[in-house]
């Protein structure tokens, strides 16, 4: 999933918060690095729901980008921290991580929590 999020690019630090902090109520471990100019990429992954590669664990990913017009909001897989998932493995793991992400409705939770906040906003100003 990829869209322009309609909001000001200051809410992106709220948006992040927010999508951390209900995920991780619900268990999920994350960890957040920079991305780009001023962006945050947001690994969220599980023990038990998400396999592991090599010691390492494959996540849902949410990369959010400030730009002029809004917020771009891009959703993937990869692995826990890191950038990519190495292609020998993709095809084996990309697949299975994208069924998961679709099964738990990772992607439609990451977006309500970011809209919810956008709404708040949009209500209070």
């Amino acid at each position: 999933m990829e869209l322009l999020l309609n909001a000001t690019p200051e809410l992106m630090l709220s948006i992040s918060s927010e999508i951390e902090s209900e995920f991780f109520l619900n268990g999920y471990d994350i960890c957040v690095v920079p991305y780009a100019r001023k962006g945050k990429e947001i690994s969220i992954t599980k023990e038990g729901v998400f396999k592991r590669i090599f010691g390492s664990r494959t996540a849902f990913k949410i990369r959010l980008l400030p730009c002029e017009d809004g917020i771009w909001f891009k959703t993937s897989v990869g692995l826990y921290g890191n950038e990519e998932i190495p292609p020998p493995w993709s095809i084996i793991l990309v697949p299975h991580t994208r069924s998961l992400v679709r099964k738990y409705r990772l992607e439609e939770k990451a977006l309500a929590i970011a809209m919810n906040v956008i709404c708040e906003f949009k209500e209070y100003h």
